[in-house]
């Protein structure tokens, strides 16, 4: 059995990933051996749908696209202010806006194919957050780069004034931290239930 480690969450506010609106009733930072093997169990596990997916990826995301169709499962695509940059084949230099997509997941074949697709993503530090409502929206505010120019950044926002449960991957998917206002979730053992073959191990 694989041991999975609930901490306090001391750390989700400082994070620059997104900003939590609200205070969650319960909120942990979680780590396992395997962060996508987790999710997907755990997910898959639960059986409750939609799940709504956000994150954001590089310029060149058809293959997604393409998995999300062949899949049937919707999904929007929009860009952040944020710039980003990638080099091409020919020594050239790439200037894009990041994408963000959100998918709204309806089963767990679907979820298990998304995520297993897509979850390099979040071990590349893009946005990766999964909620059980459409809770996750973004805001563009303008502002200076490190040249002193005229440019755009993105916030990301978690709306925890609604009764819902939402899941952030942290930096390179080490962990994860997992917000919740429902009272399900108020105990760690009600969530042992929930983990078959995972042995939940608390930590101070």
């Amino acid at each position: 059995m694989t041991n999975v480690y609930f901490y306090p969450d001391n750390y989700s506010k400082e994070d620059d990933l997104f900003e939590v609106v609200g205070e969650p009733k319960y909120r942990y930072y979680v780590e396992a051996k395997s962060i996508e093997e987790f999710l997907i169990e755990y997910l898959c596990g639960l059986n409750k749908f939609p799940i709504y997916l956000t994150f954001t990826t590089y310029h060149d995301y058809d293959e997604i696209k393409a998995l999300l169709t062949k899949l049937k499962q919707e999904y929007h695509v929009k860009t952040l202010g944020d710039v980003s940059y990638t080099s091409t084949e020919d020594g050239g230099m790439i200037e894009y806006h990041v994408p963000i997509i959100k998918v709204q997941i309806t089963n767990t074949e679907a979820l298990q194919s998304v995520i297993s697709s897509t979850f390099w993503l979040a071990e590349t530090n893009c946005k990766y957050i999964i909620s059980f409502s459409d809770n996750v929206s973004f805001t563009t505010e303008k502002g200076t780069d490190w040249r002193g120019r005229d440019a755009e950044y993105s916030t990301i926002f978690i709306d925890m004034n609604k009764e819902t449960t939402t899941i952030g991957i942290t930096h390179d998917a080490h962990g994860l931290y997992f917000f919740s206002n429902l009272e399900e979730y108020g105990s760690i053992v009600n969530i042992a239930k929930q983990l078959q073959n995972y042995k939940v191990v608390v930590k101070e």
